[in-house]
């Protein structure tokens, strides 16, 4: 009997899958066992409840807890195949033996459901109970890592007031939940490795598990996705007051006219600086007027898009904001991009108008667009025009522009960005960012990124200088550092990669940060954590220029979140990394794959809603209705 047995645990155990829990600390391959234990008490009405279902479904307790613990598992881990370890008298004797359930759970069915196909599963596995659990462990490959991290053991006191044998530590797995069914309740303790969780984690676990169980008993029959296991208090932190983000906007202007406000204000203040030449804002104003003016004779007007390929200069602020004030969209083609992937951008955008230099003509794949040299036109066709800003039926709810994705995961999409979004996201950024008019900020992006607009828009909304950098300035991190300090740079946007390498460069004391700097701001991949614990370093005697860290992907207005990583460090001296908290008018939610809000440490999918978000993709309305889809929560 004991052959047969071990057999069928053998084939039942074959192909063991790992329990993806997430720990509040880093497992490592040395993992010590610390224990810690939390004890709990659920009702003795939630208790009687889950009595009934018991009965109406002629079920025993073990399997209904097992049935719930096993949707909380899933819940948590969105793992489908699990396995919960339990301590089981024998039939036999007096003695307890150790089984491994194993269930597979599906979001889409209901707990009822899942209640009889678990009742089953322990039925089965009951029957061949009378094995050597020891030698079983020895004949499975996976006996290195254990067959389960998790279990659960029940004592009905009602049938039998005989303790199950078993030290609370004695298997030093992730979770053990041991429940007695009594006169006072459901008496429970949770034992943990407190090397892997920490307290808080583990109280939150059972109240979600004592949520499930009240979700279960007023309806059996909801579908596994569906039952509840945040709190009311939980579900509202996590979706109202961590998304308090409303503020007011100028929700009827469009960009060009928050610039033209200024233009007003400091219409001799230095708006731009390229090399040794620069433009006040009345003189990049009247250049930017006198190329709307020509745009419109073109058929520039609101939606249209026009294409701008041009090197860092003077121009190419000018080309931007000309076709903004035409009422047009712009799209930004990098010169120094693959002609494949320009020959994609030219042929899906369908620009009408194109904007470029003399230089770079041979270069531009064959369009159909009319392209216009911002050199060699400007004084027979452009400075001809009025320096008048020109009418425009252009409303916030047109496009500002165009930025395609990178095309990392397929090929690359235009991403529709309007007036609105982006002023939503100007006046955020001014404001988080502190902006002002004494400001002199970087502009190191290529403008086909569209982190080009948060160095240009908050700059130039403001009455701050937009310094534009040099072709010299990537050669190395100290060579950057020099510059900045030349041009006493308050502002520097740069590329997390770039920032590392700065990082590099001030280990090994070949630079310096220069005293202008207020202001760092970093984004585009993950940070190196190590390397903030060396910037913070390197400014422990010495005032510190703030230091964000933004994400944002182009589907949405450049950045959504923001974390203040100057304030990151931790006791221990190492940073604590996250994606910080969303900007003004932006929703972040952390959901499961069926849309649930997911609990605090629970891993999920970003969600991201509110004002920062695109129209869509161009020419792509099936992408645009499986990824922008209706917010659930508003």
């Amino acid at each position: 009997m004991c052959d047969k047995n071990l057999k069928y645990w053998q084939e039942k155990l074959s192909n063991i899958p790992v329990l993806e829990i997430t720990t509040d600390n880093i497992r490592n391959d040395h993992q010590q066992y610390e224990l810690g234990i939390e004890t709990f008490v659920f009702s003795n009405e939630l208790q009687q409840s889950l009595t009934t279902i018991t009965q109406k479904y002629n079920v025993n307790l073990l399997s209904t807890l097992l049935t719930a613990f096993n949707c909380l598992l899933y819940r948590y881990t969105a793992e489908e195949d699990i396995i919960v370890g339990s301590y089981i008298p024998q039939t036999d004797n007096s003695d307890f033996n150790t089984l491994a359930f194993r269930n597979y759970i599906s979001g889409d069915c209901s707990f009822s459901h899942l209640l009889k196909q678990t009742f089953q599963i322990v039925s089965e596995d009951l029957k061949h109970q009378n094995f050597d659990w020891k030698q079983l462990v020895e004949k499975l490959p996976a006996k290195d890592t254990g067959i389960f991290q998790v279990m659960l053991n029940l004592q009905d006191a009602s049938i039998t007031d005989t303790p199950i044998p078993i030290s609370i530590d004695e298997f030093e797995l992730d979770l053990s939940l041991f429940i007695v069914s009594c006169k006072e309740g459901l008496k429970g303790t949770l034992a943990y490795n407190q090397q892997l969780f920490e307290p808080e984690t583990i109280k939150r676990f059972i109240n979600h598990f004592e949520n499930l169980l009240n979700s279960i008993v007023f309806n059996p029959d909801t579908l596994v996705k569906e039952l509840t296991i945040l709190s009311e208090v939980e579900r509202h932190q996590i979706l109202v007051e961590w998304n308090n983000t409303a503020q007011e906007y100028p929700t009827d202007k469009c960009i060009h006219q928050l610039f033209e406000q200024q233009v007003i204000k400091t219409p001799d203040a230095v708006a731009l600086i390229w090399k040794d030449q620069q433009l006040t804002y009345k003189q990049l104003d009247n250049r930017a007027n006198q190329l709307a003016n020509y745009l419109q004779t073109l058929g520039v007007k609101p939606d249209v898009r026009v294409g701008i390929c041009i090197n860092r200069c003077l121009e190419m602020v000018v080309g931007i904001l000309g076709i903004l004030k035409a009422g047009g969209a712009y799209v930004p083609l990098d010169p120094a991009y693959p002609q494949e992937k320009l020959t994609h951008m030219l042929d899906d955008s369908d620009i009408s108008v194109l904007l470029t230099t003399e230089d770079l003509i041979s270069q531009i794949p064959p369009n159909n667009a009319q392209q216009i040299c911002l050199d060699k036109d400007w004084d027979n066709l452009i400075a001809i025009q009025s320096e008048q800003a020109p009418l425009s039926d252009v409303s916030s709810s047109d496009l500002a522009y165009i930025i395609y994705t990178s095309g990392s995961t397929g090929k690359s999409k235009g991403v529709m960005i309007e007036h609105n979004s982006l002023v939503n996201f100007t006046q955020t950024a001014t404001l988080e960012y502190g902006i002002n008019s004494k400001d002199r900020i970087l502009q190191f992006a290529s403008i086909s990124f569209d982190v080009a607009a948060e160095e240009m828009y908050p700059c130039l909304t403001t009455g701050a200088t937009l310094i534009l950098r040099t072709d010299d300035f990537l050669s190395e991190g100290s060579r950057m550092l020099e510059k900045c300090d030349e041009w006493k740079l308050t502002v520097i946007d740069l590329p997390t990669a770039y920032w590392h390498q700065i990082v590099s460069d001030l280990d090994n004391c070949s630079c310096k940060i220069p005293d202008s700097l207020r202001l760092v701001i970093i984004g585009g991949e993950a940070v190196i954590p190590e390397k903030v614990t060396s910037w913070h370093n390197y400014f422990k005697n010495k005032k510190s220029p703030e230091f964000i860290n933004v994400y944002g992907p182009t589907e949405t207005t450049v950045v959504v979140t923001k974390c203040k990583l100057s304030e990151s460090i931790q006791d221990n001296g190492f940073p604590r990394m996250t994606i910080g908290r969303p900007f003004g008018n932006v929703k972040i939610y952390i959901l499961d794959s069926n849309l649930n809000p997911v609990p605090i440490g629970v891993p999920g999918e970003l969600h991201i809603g509110g004002v920062s978000l695109a129209r869509g993709y161009l020419n792509r309305p099936d992408l645009t209705a499986q990824k922008f889809i209706p917010d659930p929560f508003n």
